[in-house]
């Protein structure tokens, strides 16, 4: 009887339970000690990583909506009669990641929703003739994006330029149809083949693929060389201005003008403009080409 009752006690006093149960603890605490770790250190650098790659993308993407909308003006200006409608996919949301980040960014797309305008101004100071061409409606397509991790970006086409807005920063990462060119000494020409979008205003937000398409309308020539000038004056209004300034400033620059002696750069807080009048002769190339935009969104 002794004996069966210091069994008992024995078996009561034993801690192996206690120390199962704690070691268990103990591992499901280094468990989710591991996976804080990870989610905070390392989920969100692959996050952001992913989701560069996917600006990377809507910057392709854009590239070729930009190409489409040379290749279209172009045609109508080759054949007027032509009839030509090509198509780009941009990629709305990403920073998708298998298992450990499942949840996608996403982003906007609006058409013809920030409306810009040219306006150009060219004289002849020996015969005292001036002309003004007014070419309103210049529509546009804009992509702003909506990220959790990787730092906004706003993709512009407007005017036959692809801008690049960040932090309150643009540049002009594809040039549009307005060259200036070096005939032969001081004698220079101004090429302007202005690209107006023509659609209704239309936006969207999404993190899915939005298909954007282009088909040619007109193109008509506003003036072609009629008679030498003496100045041409471009003014661009934008909401990057500084983007259509600079821009401004080295396609004049690269054709061998002189700042101040040859030109002059104005910029305001919604609109650029360069002043053009070289010390030789100077002509004017300018064609308005109209491209219709609508989009499989709407």
């Amino acid at each position: 009887m002794e004996i069966g009752i210091m069994q008992s006690r024995r078996f009561q006093k034993s801690d192996s339970g206690i120390s199962t149960v704690l070691s268990a603890v103990l591992l499901l605490g280094l468990l989710v000690s591991i996976l804080a770790v990870f989610n905070v250190s390392y989920v969100p650098e692959w996050k952001a990583d992913a989701e560069r790659a996917h600006m990377d993308d809507v910057y392709e993407d854009m590239s070729r909506l930009k190409t489409n909308g040379d290749l279209i003006a172009l045609s109508t200006s080759i054949d007027p009669n032509s009839t030509v409608s090509l198509s780009v996919p941009i990629t709305m949301g990403g920073g998708y990641i298998p298992v450990v980040g499942a949840s996608k960014s996403s982003g906007s797309l609006s058409i013809n929703d920030d409306i810009t305008s040219m306006k150009i101004v060219a004289s002849n100071t020996a015969t005292n003739n001036t002309y003004t061409f007014n070419l309103t409606d210049r529509g546009s397509v804009i992509y702003t994006s909506n990220n959790n991790y990787y730092v906004d970006q706003v993709l512009v086409y407007e005017n036959g330029a692809l801008i690049v807005s960040q932090k309150n920063r643009s540049i002009m990462k594809q040039s549009p149809p307005v060259y200036i060119n070096n005939v032969f000494g001081n004698d220079y020409s101004v090429n302007v083949n202005s690209i107006s979008l023509v659609g209704d205003t239309r936006s969207v937000s999404s993190s899915g693929t939005q298909d954007v398409r282009f088909d040619s309308r007109s193109s008509v020539w506003k003036f072609n060389n009629n008679e030498p000038l003496t100045n041409v004056t471009i003014s661009i209004n934008s909401s990057y201005p500084s983007s259509w300034a600079e821009y401004f400033n080295s396609s004049a620059l690269s054709a061998g003008l002189v700042y101040s002696t040859d030109f002059t750069i104005t910029e305001g807080t919604d609109f650029a403009s360069i002043a053009i009048s070289p010390s030789g002769s100077l002509e004017l190339y300018l064609k308005e080409s109209k491209v219709g935009v609508s989009s499989g969104i709407f």
